[in-house]
């Protein structure tokens, strides 16, 4: 990294098929501003989803590329069960190794990054992912340290797949080459990474009196709640069914707080998070992490737009960028 020039770190929320969402929300950003967004930044931070599109923008990239990997490949990945087959597809949730198999994404991730390896990005990486031996957060980055010799030769397939493995949803991502261990969606502990990110850049690339800048990206989330009335002892399948994107949404607004709170204590100049749209009944309705049907593409495509109309001309966008 640049020590002369202000840092840029790129944070980006996971939650499936609502990644398409945040690479349109970029795509605008690097029209608007003429940003190459495979160089502007200095540091990629993303989780689960958000940890693919991270990856694919510090390897070079483009973001047209990745919004077509997620439209093509999205149903793909999780393909749009009919009523008929939705009860088996939420047994095999419940009983099996996950709701849907792992092959496809695999596939389309190994097309993306082929064999290239953590040492082979030409910027810096900040992807969690929670490691099952100890429980505890694994972040994927280069060796960017003298104290750091662990990484570098993971590929960034395999990356990509474990900080993406959500509970009930795909199997255990393992990987060799970390210790042959096994690991699950980052998004448990850091759905929003730009916390880690922050912390990362301020222990080891901010010199002197150096400061960085952070953009943060939101997943769509549902923050509409349940009912007050619901009932307290209600089937479990209810909470097995909502729980990984409850855990994902609560804990991205807790890092949200408490960042907003830190930064003043941490070397960081501007702090931007283009947070959740409100969602309509019917949006609430289709949009989930692994709906992919044609109108949850087409929904995302237009929250994306409506967003960005709604921020573009804001001060503290055209600060960051200007």
């Amino acid at each position: 990294m640049c020590k002369e020039k202000k840092l840029k770190v790129l944070s980006i929320d996971g939650g499936g098929i609502k990644g398409l969402y945040s690479a349109y929300i970029l795509k605008y950003i690097s029209e608007e501003y003429n940003v190459d967004l495979n160089e502007y930044f200095d540091m990629y931070c993303g989780t689960s989803t958000g940890g693919i599109i991270a990856l694919a923008l510090a390897h070079g990239i483009k973001i047209d590329q990745i919004i077509d990997f997620y439209e093509k490949k999205g149903p793909l990945i999780f393909p749009n069960k009919k009523s008929i087959t939705y009860g088996f597809s939420t047994i095999k949730q419940l009983v099996f190794r996950g709701k849907y198999s792992d092959k496809e994404l695999k596939t389309a991730l190994i097309q993306v990054f082929g064999d290239k390896k953590i040492k082979d990005l030409h910027k810096n990486i900040c992807i969690p992912a929670i490691r099952l031996s100890n429980q505890q957060m694994t972040v994927f980055k280069k060796d960017h340290s003298s104290n750091l010799s662990l990484h570098n030769n993971i590929k960034l397939a395999d990356v990509a797949l474990a900080t993406s493995a959500a509970p009930t949803y795909f199997p255990i991502a393992y990987i060799k080459e970390a210790g042959e261990g096994s690991f699950i969606d980052g998004g448990l502990g850091a759905n929003d990474p730009a916390l880690i990110g922050a912390i990362e850049v301020s222990k080891y690339f901010i010199k002197n009196k150096g400061k960085f800048d952070l953009l943060s990206i939101a997943s769509i989330s549902n923050t509409n709640g349940f009912s007050s009335t619901m009932n307290r002892r209600k089937w479990s399948i209810f909470w097995f069914k909502n729980i990984i994107e409850m855990v994902m949404n609560v804990q991205s607004v807790a890092i949200y707080n408490n960042l907003k709170f830190l930064k003043d204590l941490l070397p960081c100049d501007k702090y931007i998070r283009i947070e959740s749209p409100p969602l309509s009944e019917d949006q609430r309705k289709t949009i989930k992490l692994d709906n992919a049907s044609p109108k949850a593409i087409k929904t995302l495509c237009e929250m994306a737009f409506n967003k960005w109309a709604e921020i573009k001309n804001s001060n503290e966008i055209n600060d960051f960028f200007i």
